[in-house]
């Protein structure tokens, strides 16, 4: 565990380690995301344990804001979202649906589909 006090640098970092992936499978494919098994080796010499994951083509959020340093405003809009039955406030955001679309243009597009405003 690491705690973080405000202002404080946090010499956090993540760390990339690659285990072997015994056997990938897809055990569902939607419109959106698809349902991955793999079986991977955690630690050397012992089972593989089985990991599921949804894979995603990758989404952006824009964090809006108007105003004066110390009184500024965010954004925020009301979307349905289906899985908990109920409109929930939320910054816009959207998939990385259009391949090779650079993150900043999604962001950018999706800012203007959404709200109808424009960065900057």
């Amino acid at each position: 565990m690491h705690i973080l006090s405000s202002g404080q640098a946090s010499g956090i970092e993540d760390r990339h380690t690659l285990h072997t992936v015994v056997d990938s499978s897809i055990e569902w494919s939607g419109r959106i995301v698809d349902m991955v098994e793999d079986r991977v080796v955690v630690v050397e010499g012992e089972q593989p344990v089985v990991r599921q994951y949804t894979r995603h083509p990758g989404a952006v959020a824009v964090v809006a804001m108007r105003g004066e340093v110390g009184c500024e405003e965010v954004l925020l809009e009301r979307q349905y979202r289906h899985p908990v039955r109920a409109s929930l406030w939320e910054i816009p955001a959207g998939l990385l649906d259009i391949p090779g679309e650079d993150p900043l243009v999604a962001a950018e597009r999706e800012l203007a589909e959404e709200t109808d405003l424009k960065a900057g």
